[in-house]
């Protein structure tokens, strides 16, 4: 990953992991670098490779208390991207997703965004899975955060980050953001 020399990046793409050695090398690797995106990866205390993995890649990282709302806060207060995007480490964002959060960002009406789920499994009943949550995300505007939810770092400091809450953290911060207008979901 490219540092940002003497400006602020456009981005900040934020990583909560415990134990992800396995699936973070082809997260980051599909991130790729850019001087416009910087990547926070935030540690709840992993005892394999993962801080290796994630520091070898040029992310900063970051060690936190367990917990993803906690994890999500530590580097959505450290990141310096005018624009945040909450990434799983087990999840893979499509090859122009930058231009495509950049160009979703940039519609006032639209307070967040986040992209439609594929889930890489065969099984059929996680196929169905993965049409429920897009439905869900495009007729209700609930993503959940497997869908590498973004979102204006300003309005993420105004309503308060992610509540302090062990799961659903996710589905609370939507439904605040939702107040300040559409959620867009980008396929």
């Amino acid at each position: 990953m490219k540092k940002c020399k003497g400006r602020h990046p456009e981005l900040s793409i934020i990583i909560p992991v415990l134990n992800e050695e396995k699936e973070l090398p082809r997260t980051l690797e599909r991130i790729g670098t850019s001087v416009e995106t910087e990547v926070l990866v935030v540690d709840g205390g992993s005892v394999d490779r993962t801080v290796d993995i994630a520091g070898q890649s040029g992310a900063r990282v970051l060690q936190c208390r367990p917990g993803r709302a906690s994890q999500l806060n530590m580097g959505a207060s450290a990141a310096r991207g005018g624009i945040l995007l909450f990434l799983h480490g087990d999840t893979r964002l499509p090859n122009d997703y930058a231009a495509m959060v950049r160009e979703t960002m940039a519609q006032k009406k639209i307070a967040a965004g986040a992209f439609r789920l594929v889930v890489d499994s065969p099984e059929n009943k996680m196929q169905w899975v993965a049409r429920g949550a897009n439905l869900r995300a495009k007729i209700l505007q609930l993503p959940y955060g497997d869908q590498a939810i973004f979102m204006r770092a300003a309005d993420f400091r105004e309503i308060g980050g992610f509540p302090e809450m062990a799961v659903m953290e996710d589905f609370y911060l939507v439904s605040r953001l939702k107040r300040r207008g559409r959620i867009h979901i980008l396929d």
